[in-house]
């Protein structure tokens, strides 16, 4: 069944926007029963005017219990966008664009401040499409010292290239904090910085170089909540 995010509830109805309107027709669910999401809650519908009728509640939860951040390295935007996509597939509960070193300043002044709300809406749309319950959270740039900082309570994992395999890892715990570096990669002294920190673990992804969303998702693959 077709999913969808809704905010506004009345008594055994909830609130359809036009753009959930607009896709229930274009999709000829008319007469089709779908899924309303309410608060991390999913609810059976059917279409009554412009409103969804709850039918049933249900049971799913297909959310990691504890977090999982990503402070996602700001490249090329056809490519970023894909990375936001397919991070939400995997389950990401936050994603926070990387104000680093060697990062894009001209794509991080302007195209992230500026496609802000789309990003957002590529999140929202694949969380539907990947039957999340709930919408991960696009928050703004975070530079990279004040990571340490503001995640000082989760464990924290950094991919760099300059790391030995013999740290290569195969399982990531959630409650957790993903950081993967732009296409120039880290500095010396960032990665000095961060391994002052005992909440740190600085990893190999494997022999090969990644890409820089490759990286990404190598890691949110390897995810482990036991």
């Amino acid at each position: 069944m077709h999913r969808f995010f809704v905010s506004k509830k009345n008594g055994d109805y909830f609130d359809l926007d036009d753009a959930v309107l607009k896709h229930i027709k274009v999709t000829r669910l008319e007469q089709e029963h779908f899924l309303c999401n309410f608060e991390k809650v999913f609810y059976e519908c059917e279409l009554v005017g412009k409103q969804a009728k709850i039918l049933q509640k249900l049971t799913i939860d297909h959310e990691f219990k504890n977090e999982v951040i990503l402070i996602a390295p700001v490249i090329k935007m056809s490519r970023y966008e894909w990375l936001l996509e397919k991070a939400v597939e995997l389950g990401v509960t936050q994603i926070v664009p990387l104000d680093s070193r060697y990062t894009n300043g001209t794509l991080l002044k302007f195209d992230i401040p500026k496609k802000t709300n789309r990003h957002q809406e590529i999140i929202k749309n694949a969380a539907e499409q990947s039957f999340r319950n709930v919408i991960p959270t696009y928050s703004a740039p975070i530079k990279f010292k004040d990571i340490f900082t503001t995640y000082a309570s989760k464990k924290i994992y950094l991919a760099y290239e300059g790391q030995t395999t013999a740290y290569e890892v195969n399982s990531l715990l959630t409650n957790s904090v993903l950081i993967v570096g732009p296409e120039g990669g880290f500095a010396t002294d960032e990665i000095k910085f961060a391994q002052t920190f005992a909440n740190v673990e600085i990893i190999s992804l494997g022999r090969r170089i990644l890409r820089a969303e490759t990286a990404c998702l190598y890691m949110l693959s390897q995810i482990k909540e036991h």
